[in-house]
């Protein structure tokens, strides 16, 4: 038995290209006063492709955002956003993480 091709089409799949942001030259202090809010900053570098992005500092331990520390922008590909968030002070440890990304 042979196959004979009686019709095609071709078609093409565009694939989506997103955001790659990473953090980079990230500044803390390494201990405050018990109460006192500081200051922490990072460069968000966006090495994919020009998208909405976003950034945030969430406490570890209760899972939630820190106030007025999300934020979101387009960022060009190959270009950075500087972050500089104030933390507010409490009377025990801060375990925090920066979470950054895009939008979908």
């Amino acid at each position: 038995m042979t196959d004979i091709v009686t019709d095609t089409k071709e078609f093409t799949v565009t694939i989506i290209q997103h955001a790659n942001v990473i953090i980079k030259n990230l500044t803390t202090p390494t201990s405050v006063e018990s109460g006192e809010d500081f200051t922490i900053t990072y460069d968000a570098t966006n090495n994919g492709a020009t998208d909405s992005c976003y950034g945030r500092v969430v406490d570890v331990d209760s899972n939630s955002e820190i106030a007025n520390s999300y934020w979101t922008e387009s960022i060009s590909t190959g270009s950075t956003k500087n972050c500089s968030i104030v933390i507010p002070g409490k009377t025990t440890q801060h375990n925090l993480k920066i979470e950054v990304g895009y939008q979908k």
